[in-house]
């Protein structure tokens, strides 16, 4: 039969200075992604407000649209290339209206969101 002798100094496991230095490189990694992760929530939350402001402006034009409110008179102007004549442009103007919404958005709305919307008539 044999017999082991243990000796002292031969145990496993990690020494203090292996457990130090892992700590070590843990926190640089840690202090280095914590600035990106700030700045990613940040954005998060900028296009959310963003978000927001451009639902709020596409419904107050919508309402604008049921009240059949008034807008500037505006005049569409557009250019076609014809299919069976290339080079040879027809011009198509459109009377109408032209109704503008805009709606305020950011930390101290400090931006504005603006919506056109043209309907001939």
């Amino acid at each position: 039969m044999s017999t082991k002798k243990l000796n002292i100094g031969e145990e496993k496991g990690f020494s203090f200075i292996e457990v130090l230095v892992a700590l070590t490189i843990l926190a640089v990694i840690t202090v280095t992604f914590i600035p990106l992760l700030s700045n990613s929530f940040k954005l998060i939350f900028e296009a959310g407000r963003r978000s927001d402001a451009t639902y709020n402006a596409h419904a107050n034009m919508e309402d604008k649209l049921a009240k059949a409110e008034t807008g500037d008179i505006f005049q569409l102007e557009m250019s076609f290339e014809k299919i069976e004549a290339p080079g040879t442009f027809v011009n198509v103007t459109v009377q109408g209206k032209k109704v503008k919404t805009t709606e305020p958005w950011g930390l101290n709305n400090e931006k504005e969101i603006n919506y056109y919307t043209f309907y001939p008539e």
